[in-house]
């Protein structure tokens, strides 16, 4: 097969080897010219037979680095050869007859130098997987169970701080200690048979990329390695890691808050038992009634009644209409109530057999429904008068109270027994805080069991990567044919202006021709 006969691919190829047989010195294209181009054809016919275009292809690979290799070679051993600075230039610019032309080929040379370094460098970087875990973050802190406050601040260093924690000690730890990272990476890397904690740890931080995703309470945990399983375990790891610190943390600051109000309740009853002793012994001093004391446990049984009472009341009619009459029998024992709800419980089981068995608008659905509409008719009647009934009873209390303290106000001893009601009194706050701390404890106890958010879910658990990530090898080899295009440029018009001055000084005419 010669040069004019072949496909078109393997023509084309034969043709720009021999244009680019320039590049090298006039004395050693008419030594070697001949001879290299026939083993470029050969080499041409044995790729061709072999893989077609992907052969071709392989063999410009290879042939593009040699040929800008030794035809640099090769030039800079026809300088050596002339002794002045004219005969170098001549030498270099022999066969550069136009600044054109000079612009050209060295613009050729540099863009091959440049496009196949290149390529080489992006083959021989290591390749990287990567593998990346979601995690959804809370960004308001719950103290103790239940909602957040209304009025929580918004924290603008949440994210930078979550960031930084997820990279520190007490969340890269325990990942080194689970997946046994100091003794894989100290043979891996520096071929010895241990890191230390602080190595592996500093090492591993150059691996992660956490980054948050935009609009969402979401960040990603992304984990580049050569190992692709490796990757990905890391990267669960971190997420996992991570949740347990949140999850410690919550408990932690959860059991100081229980902790916090044991020791309240216990100094609020210190304070009712030191104010208690004084009462009594005022009471002996002064000789206070005990009929005055009956009044006032009376008074303090309605007032308690109606807080009771009226907090009852108020959390019955903020319970949405279901839920309320589900809560009104536990709440108040009528009979009526809650044989109405057992009807309407037999009424809506016999209407889902009904409707299993018959048509929608069959009679007997028809009437089933009839007696569920009636039966919640009579419920809500029945639940409102039972919350009316509750709601005249707490006036009368509340009429009962007042009217006993106002004539317990009026039964109050002069100005002499003024210490004791004092003591009386402040005995009553020192009570009524250790009933708030009560209730909070109380309210507490709840809250914790009812679902809460967790502080930290994994929404995505991190798989090996099916391709490496870096380097990215388009990129590169487009990124390098951009560069050599540029540098070629600049290279090839800083020669050609070269040779456009050099053709203007005398004799350089008769050097060029």
């Amino acid at each position: 097969m010669n040069q004019a006969s072949g496909p078109p691919p393997f023509r084309l190829s034969q043709g720009i080897y021999q244009r680019l047989l320039r590049v090298y010195p006039a004395r050693h294209r008419a030594e070697y010219g001949a001879a290299m181009a026939q083993l470029f054809r050969d080499q041409c016919r044995d790729a061709w037979q072999t893989s077609r275009h992907w052969g071709l292809a392989g063999l410009w690979l290879r042939t593009l680095s040699d040929l800008a290799c030794t035809s640099i070679l090769e030039r800079m051993a026809a300088l050596k050869e002339r002794k002045t600075m004219t005969d170098k230039l001549a030498s270099l610019f022999a066969f550069r007859v136009a600044p054109i032309s000079t612009f050209l080929r060295v613009f050729i040379l540099v863009f091959l130098l440049v496009f196949s370094g290149s390529i080489i460098v992006t083959y021989l970087l290591p390749e990287s997987y990567a593998s990346t875990a979601r995690i959804k973050v809370e960004m308001i802190e719950h103290n103790t169970v239940g909602s957040p406050p209304a009025d929580a601040p918004y924290d603008p260093y949440f994210i930078q701080t979550t960031f930084e924690i997820m990279q520190s000690e007490i969340v890269l730890r325990p990942v080194i200690e689970q997946l046994k990272l100091n003794e894989k990476w100290g043979k891996k890397y520096f071929a010895r048979e241990s890191l230390k904690t602080a190595e592996t740890m500093e090492l591993l931080r150059r691996f992660i990329q956490l980054v948050p995703v935009k609009n969402t309470q979401l960040i990603a945990i992304t984990v580049y390695s050569d190992d692709k399983v490796e990757a990905a375990q890391i990267a669960n790891a971190i997420a996992e890691s991570y949740r347990d610190y949140r999850r410690e943390s919550s408990s932690a600051r959860e059991r100081e808050t229980w902790a916090g109000l044991e020791r309240q309740s216990a100094a609020e009853q210190d304070r009712i038992l030191t104010a208690q002793a004084n009462v009594d012994s005022l009471k002996k001093k002064f000789n206070i009634l005990e009929s005055s004391d009956g009044a006032e446990a009376t008074a303090e049984n309605l007032e308690s009644s109606v807080r009771k009472m009226s907090a009852q009341l108020e959390q019955l009619r903020q319970l949405p209409g279901a839920q309320m009459r589900q809560t009104l029998p536990s709440v108040i024992n009528d009979g009526a109530l809650t044989e109405l709800l057992g009807k309407l419980n037999e009424a809506e089981q016999k209407y889902v057999q009904e409707t299993n068995d018959y048509a929608l608008s069959s009679a007997e659905v028809t009437r089933v429904a009839s007696l569920i509409g009636t039966l919640n008719r009579q419920i809500d009647d029945r639940a409102n008068g039972i919350l009316a009934g509750m709601e005249v009873q707490l006036d009368s209390t509340r009429a009962a109270a007042d009217t006993l303290a106002k004539q317990i106000l009026q039964s109050k001893p002069n100005l002499e027994t003024l210490p004791y009601w004092t003591a009386k009194q402040e005995l009553g706050e020192a009570m009524e805080a250790h009933k708030l701390v009560l209730a909070k404890i109380e309210s507490e106890k709840l809250a914790s069991q009812m679902a809460r958010p967790a502080p930290v879910e994994i929404v995505e658990t991190a798989q090996p990567g099916f391709a490496p990530v870096r380097p990215n090898k388009p990129l590169n080899i487009v990124a390098g044919a951009v560069l050599g295009i540029f540098l070629g440029m600049g290279a090839g018009s800083i020669f050609g202006l070269m040779s456009l001055l050099a053709g203007k000084r005398p004799g350089r005419m008769a050097v060029a021709t």
